[in-house]
């Protein structure tokens, strides 16, 4: 069993991670199809997010250095029998409750919508877990929907992110106004808080970097709130993390839907300009 003071711990459940900029102390390829890194490249923008080193060069993540779990659910095309990820999320699980003390967080950027608000077996292994100490993010979806028909956005007790941009592209210091809601942005009553999703920076596989946009973004911003929170509070419970979030963000975003939260958690700048046309990454299709 770890003490506290083993750091914070956090499981990208995604398409893999294959960067050197990462602090990578554990893979698992759930897929168990022979193919090492990542695929995709996904999880790799993800995971430079969330923990990108602090090296001096390159991307900065907003947790940097933080220890990342590979957890490769996603097949190369980018999909994932729903039976997979529940497999990663089990594992999770178990781990939690091997080394209760561990700061865990789980970034989820991958979704399905299943046309209805009832519960998935899914949603059932996500909420043993959070039961168990695990805090869960999860992206909304960029489907322009409402989320609550979503797996697992609608999983209650989950930190759930939606996506905000600048309304002008300027260099700007003030992270309190001037943001809008993204258009591809999944809305309602499910989302709990938005986060960075336009056209964002970050590591690419096999060592490079590129611009991406989604809530799967902006999960991973949020994510790399939580793993700096749990750094000074390792044994919060997931429920006081989720407050934690939703009190602390103070970004004002305007332009949403109706029924769906104005508040932005912003933790350090995004880069304005863009240098290449920004490619909209769908949240992952899980095929049952």
């Amino acid at each position: 069993e770890e003490s506290a003071k083993e750091g914070v711990h956090v499981y990208v459940v995604d398409s893999g991670v294959d960067h050197s900029d990462l602090n990578v102390v554990e893979r698992i390829n759930f897929q168990n199809d022979g193919l090492a890194g990542d695929p995709d490249g996904h999880g790799t923008h993800v995971a430079g997010l969330i923990g990108a080193v602090d090296n001096q060069t390159g991307i900065l993540g907003v947790a940097p250095g933080v220890a990342i779990h590979d957890y490769r659910v996603l097949d190369k095309y980018g999909l994932a029998d729903v039976s997979v990820v529940i497999a990663a999320v089990e594992t999770i699980t178990k781990e939690k409750l091997a080394n209760p003390k561990r700061a865990m967080v789980v970034n989820m950027s991958l979704g399905e919508n299943i046309g209805t608000t009832k519960f998935t077996a899914l949603d059932d292994a996500i909420q043993a877990s959070i039961s168990a100490g695990v805090v869960y993010v999860v992206a909304a979806g960029n489907a322009e929907a409402n989320a609550s028909y979503f797996t697992p956005a609608h999983v209650p007790g989950a930190i759930t992110v939606g996506s905000f941009g600048q309304l002008k592209s300027e260099v700007k210091t003030d992270v309190t106004s001037g943001y809008g809601f993204s258009w591809f942005s999944n809305y309602g009553p499910s989302v709990d808080v938005l986060a960075p999703g336009d056209a964002l920076i970050s590591l690419s596989s096999g060592g490079s970097v590129e611009f991406q946009s989604g809530t799967s973004m902006s999960a991973a911003h949020v994510t790399g709130i939580v793993a700096r929170y749990l750094a000074g509070d390792p044994t919060a419970a997931p429920a006081t993390v989720e407050i934690m979030v939703m009190k602390s963000a103070r970004t004002s975003v305007s332009g949403g839907p109706s029924g769906t939260t104005t508040r932005g958690a912003f933790v350090v700048p995004v880069l304005t300009r863009t240098y290449t046309t920004p490619t909209l990454i769908s949240s992952i299709t899980l095929v049952k």
